[in-house]
């Protein structure tokens, strides 16, 4: 599908095309098109919306409009968008949401704490997987491989003890900001103009999409910021203990 103008402008020369003023033939602008006037062709810009010729690149009238619809959407944008600063302030804004969650996630975030682990370890790890040749017939092999098993079970058990406060908050994180991104992205391509209802609820949709992500990435962070991951960080010290202790029976590395 073609992409959705943002800017006004853009939308105000999508209506315009080309009509020869002698048959009324239309063509779309730029077209090398012929009439049945042939040389005699007199072609101009005609605007769809308003059904009359104009001299220009834009239909004046719906340019007229456009500016003054667009002065009482930045109102009603601004109004939307208050606890951001209004409209003009939204690039700030988000620079010190994002500024902040890069500093909560990198302190916070599962991943910093549940580091991965080496493949060899995670092969026996899985129960699934065959265990090397000879290590069923050592006992201190065995032992290594078991624990590591067991310590790898626990990470995952704290995890899944974390529930919503884990995994899934760090990843509504990102998401919330990926939508703030998008939302600022159509706001400040905006060039002021307002080309109709389906171009203001566009711009009205972001506001509201823009604010309402702020809003639950600050509600996440304080979730990030406030859980327990004491148990976790516990059960990870004891998997990576596990994990050089299996390295070193079966003389990995």
């Amino acid at each position: 599908m073609p992409e959705v103008p943002t800017r006004g402008r853009d939308i105000l020369f999508a209506r315009v095309v080309e009509r020869c003023a002698a048959c009324r033939t239309e063509r779309a602008r730029g077209s090398s098109a012929e009439c049945r006037c042939g040389t005699a062709a007199r072609w101009e810009p005609f605007c769809t919306r308003c059904l009359k010729a104009f001299a220009g690149e834009l239909c004046p009238s719906c340019l007229a409009v456009a500016e003054t619809n667009g002065r009482s959407l930045r109102l009603a944008l601004d109004a939307t968008l208050a606890k951001s600063g209004g409209l003009a302030a939204t690039r700030t804004a988000f620079t010190k949401a994002s500024e902040r969650a890069d500093a909560t996630m990198r302190e916070f975030a599962i991943r910093q704490v549940v580091t991965p682990i080496p493949e060899w370890a995670a092969r026996l790890a899985d129960r699934n997987i065959a265990l090397p040749p000879g290590a069923d017939r050592s006992r201190s092999k065995m032992a290594a491989i078991n624990e590591l098993r067991v310590e790898v079970s626990s990470v995952r058990l704290a995890l899944s003890n974390l529930g919503y406060s884990g995994a899934p908050t760090d990843e509504k994180v990102a998401r919330n900001l990926e939508a703030a991104r998008e939302a600022l992205a159509l706001l400040e391509s905006w060039d002021g103009l307002s080309a109709g209802a389906d171009h203001e609820a566009r711009l009205k949709h972001a506001a509201d999409a823009f604010g309402a992500a702020l809003s639950t990435l600050g509600i996440l962070l304080e979730t990030v910021r406030r859980r327990d991951l004491s148990p976790l960080i516990k059960a990870v010290v004891r998997r990576d203990r596990a994990v050089r202790a299996a390295q070193q029976a079966l003389g990995v590395g």
